[in-house]
Protein backbone atom coordinates (compact mmCIF):
# COMPACT_ATOMS: atom_id res chain seq x y z
CA UNK A 1 0.00 0.00 0.00
CA UNK A 2 3.27 2.58 1.08
CA UNK A 3 4.41 1.77 -2.62
CA UNK A 4 1.63 2.56 -4.60
CA UNK A 5 0.89 5.54 -2.29
CA UNK A 6 4.77 6.71 -3.07
CA UNK A 7 3.91 6.15 -6.63
CA UNK A 8 0.43 8.68 -6.90
CA UNK A 9 2.22 11.17 -5.11
CA UNK A 10 5.07 10.67 -8.11
CA UNK A 11 3.43 10.86 -10.48
CA UNK A 12 1.15 13.93 -9.29
CA UNK A 13 4.33 15.93 -8.08
CA UNK A 14 5.64 15.47 -11.95
CA UNK A 15 2.28 16.95 -13.07
CA UNK A 16 2.33 20.44 -15.03
CA UNK A 17 -0.77 22.05 -13.04
CA UNK A 18 -2.25 24.99 -15.37
CA UNK A 19 -0.83 28.43 -14.20
CA UNK A 20 -2.64 31.83 -14.13
CA UNK A 21 0.35 33.27 -14.08
CA UNK A 22 2.57 34.58 -17.12
CA UNK A 23 6.40 34.73 -17.04
CA UNK A 24 7.21 37.80 -19.17
CA UNK A 25 9.77 37.97 -21.33
CA UNK A 26 11.53 40.76 -23.00
CA UNK A 27 11.20 39.85 -26.87
CA UNK A 28 9.18 36.33 -27.77
CA UNK A 29 9.73 35.08 -31.49
CA UNK A 30 6.36 32.77 -31.95
CA UNK A 31 6.31 30.08 -34.63
CA UNK A 32 9.32 29.97 -36.60
CA UNK A 33 11.17 27.27 -38.48
CA UNK A 34 14.12 27.20 -36.03
CA UNK A 35 17.67 26.21 -37.01
CA UNK A 36 19.58 25.70 -33.84
CA UNK A 37 23.05 25.23 -35.82
CA UNK A 38 23.70 21.95 -35.22
CA UNK A 39 22.71 19.89 -38.22
CA UNK A 40 19.44 19.02 -36.66
CA UNK A 41 16.39 18.97 -38.28
CA UNK A 42 14.93 22.17 -37.74
CA UNK A 43 11.76 22.98 -35.72
CA UNK A 44 8.81 24.59 -35.64
CA UNK A 45 9.00 26.47 -32.05
CA UNK A 46 8.61 29.34 -30.24
CA UNK A 47 11.95 30.86 -28.66
CA UNK A 48 11.98 33.35 -25.67
CA UNK A 49 14.99 35.64 -24.82
CA UNK A 50 15.30 37.92 -22.03
CA UNK A 51 18.31 40.15 -20.94
CA UNK A 52 19.77 39.29 -23.76
CA UNK A 53 20.16 35.99 -23.81
CA UNK A 54 18.05 32.87 -25.16
CA UNK A 55 16.23 31.40 -22.23
CA UNK A 56 13.76 29.26 -23.74
CA UNK A 57 13.02 26.98 -26.78
CA UNK A 58 9.50 25.04 -26.97
CA UNK A 59 5.96 26.11 -26.63
CA UNK A 60 5.96 29.30 -25.01
CA UNK A 61 1.75 28.94 -24.55
CA UNK A 62 1.87 25.53 -22.50
CA UNK A 63 4.71 26.72 -20.88
CA UNK A 64 2.98 30.61 -19.81
CA UNK A 65 5.38 32.88 -21.64
CA UNK A 66 4.82 35.81 -22.80
CA UNK A 67 5.86 38.97 -24.21
CA UNK A 68 4.67 42.12 -24.45
CA UNK A 69 7.23 42.62 -27.86
CA UNK A 70 6.29 39.42 -29.76
CA UNK A 71 7.49 38.96 -33.03
CA UNK A 72 5.46 36.30 -35.87
CA UNK A 73 7.20 33.90 -36.83
CA UNK A 74 5.32 31.66 -38.87
CA UNK A 75 6.74 31.06 -42.14
CA UNK A 76 10.05 32.31 -41.73
CA UNK A 77 13.46 31.08 -40.68
CA UNK A 78 15.12 31.16 -36.67
CA UNK A 79 18.61 30.51 -36.66
CA UNK A 80 21.88 31.74 -35.11
CA UNK A 81 24.01 34.71 -36.68
CA UNK A 82 26.13 33.60 -39.76
CA UNK A 83 29.68 34.35 -40.22
CA UNK A 84 30.91 35.78 -43.82
CA UNK A 85 33.19 33.35 -44.84
CA UNK A 86 33.95 34.61 -47.88
CA UNK A 87 35.35 38.15 -47.35
CA UNK A 88 37.24 40.86 -49.10
CA UNK A 89 38.72 42.22 -46.02
CA UNK A 90 41.60 44.26 -46.05
CA UNK A 91 43.72 43.20 -43.18
CA UNK A 92 46.88 44.93 -43.42
CA UNK A 93 45.60 48.34 -43.39
CA UNK A 94 45.15 50.21 -40.78
CA UNK A 95 41.64 50.50 -40.70
CA UNK A 96 41.43 46.82 -41.05
CA UNK A 97 43.99 45.46 -38.55
CA UNK A 98 41.98 45.05 -35.43
CA UNK A 99 39.36 42.72 -37.47
CA UNK A 100 36.38 44.55 -34.99
CA UNK A 101 33.88 43.93 -37.66
CA UNK A 102 34.34 40.16 -37.83
CA UNK A 103 34.95 39.78 -33.95
CA UNK A 104 30.94 40.87 -33.81
CA UNK A 105 29.39 38.25 -36.23
CA UNK A 106 27.71 35.58 -35.98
Amino acid sequence: MRLMFMIGVLTLAGCSQPSDSVTKVDLLISGGTVYDGSGSVPIVTDVAVDDGRIVFIGDAAEEGIGSDDVVDADGLWVAPGFIDAHSHAVLDEDYGRDAIPFLKQG
